[in-house]
């Protein structure tokens, strides 16, 4: 495995700026001591070339682009983290040669010094290791290249019927029918601050025959160095006390735990489930296994769009929704079409009874 100044573009841990930055300089080193003819010394000089750029890069991404990366991604991140992420490469591979090209230059021996040989064998360690490095990341931190093809939301195809519902950043409950053109509504309001923050649209089963209702689930957050203000509750009274009829949602849909944020929802009915879908809450991905078709895999975990993949629920038709980064997205396992729906956060989806049209009528 090597790596240099995008090293850190994907993951800063210690593991990578102390340890795995001195295999990856022996493996170059050892590229221009045997492709180059170049000296002995060329391994030791290289470990201290890729130390080098390793933390120039962290420090870059840390204090020059994290602070403009979310205003870089614009209202629609999903739709430009491929280009954002090729652009940071691209650079980060130029500044590596840059930062490089002494250590180069210096690991040679007098007669075989010259810019330009230097520049060159710079390039070529470097597209190397990039090279190796991309295609690990792609598999491991930022698998949407080889796993997702990043659509408009029009081009998902047709939409099964119900209401999409989630928080808004502003703390708006919001609803939409994915499955029609509707305008964004807003049901209710979450009052959060610094204390409170909203982390799941909870659907509820009433005790007595009556509709479902929404709820919200908060957090209390503590501060150490600050009491938390008393009227910091969470909200007691449904946000929307009707929401749609038992019978729009599967049989078993109501005997499962949803508190755990490792929990599917799923809407499919029994029969219909033989898409295998797998989320794992502490590795933040999610895996969906299509029958003799293909297998998905979505992570990200970029130093700089370390999205968190939260409040997974698969939808009657079998795709997929979830919030990822604090942006709703859906996902269609089948032809691995990935779309943006909305900014915000906590989605909940009530189906249509079997008898309503997307378009509202029955």
């Amino acid at each position: 495995m090597i790596a240099n100044t995008i090293t850190p573009l994907f993951t800063a841990t210690l593991l990578y700026l102390f340890v795995i930055n001195a295999g990856i300089g022996v493996l170059e080193g050892t590229i221009l001591k045997y492709w180059f003819a170049r000296r002995r010394r060329a391994v030791w000089w290289m470990v201290a070339a890729n130390y080098v750029s390793a933390w120039a890069g962290w420090l870059a991404l840390s204090w020059v682009i994290g602070p403009h990366f979310d205003r870089l991604l614009g209202s629609k991140p999903l739709e430009r983290i491929n280009l954002i992420a090729l652009t940071t490469v691209l650079i980060a591979l130029a500044a590596a040669i840059v930062i490089e090209c002494p250590f180069v230059h210096f690991a040679s021996g007098r007669p075989k010094r010259s810019l330009g040989r230097t520049l060159l064998e710079t390039s070529v360690v470097n597209v190397i290791s990039y090279s190796i490095i991309c295609v690990w990341f792609v598999f491991t931190s930022f698998s949407l290249p080889l796993n997702a093809r990043i659509k408009p939301l029009a081009e998902l195809g047709k939409l099964p019927a119900g209401t999409l519902y989630w928080v808004s950043p502003t703390g708006d409950v919001l609803a939409r029918s994915i499955g029609a053109s509707d305008p964004d509504r807003v049901v209710a309001h979450i009052e959060q601050s610094d204390f409170l923050r909203p982390y799941q649209l909870r659907l509820d089963r009433p005790e007595r025959e009556g509709p479902v209702q929404l709820n919200a689930r908060c957090s209390i957050i503590q501060y150490s160095d600050r009491p938390t203000p008393e009227n910091v509750r969470e909200p007691r009274s449904p946000l929307v006390p009707n929401v749609g009829c038992v019978s729009a949602f599967p049989d078993d849909y109501w005997g499962r735990d949803h508190f755990m944020a490792m929990r599917i929802r799923d809407l499919r009915p029994a029969g219909a489930r033989q898409v295998r879908v797998t989320f794992n809450s502490y590795f933040r991905y999610l895996d969906a296994i299509v029958p003799h078709g293909a297998h998905s895999r979505l992570t990200m975990g970029l130093v700089t769009a370390d999205w968190e993949l939260e409040e997974v629920t698969v939808l009657p038709d079998g795709k997929i929704i979830f919030q990822w980064g604090g942006q709703i997205v859906i996902f269609d396992p089948c032809t691995r079409k990935l779309a943006f729906v909305a900014s915000g956060t906590c989605p909940a989806f009530v189906p249509a009874p079997n008898n309503e049209q997307p378009d509202g009528t029955r």
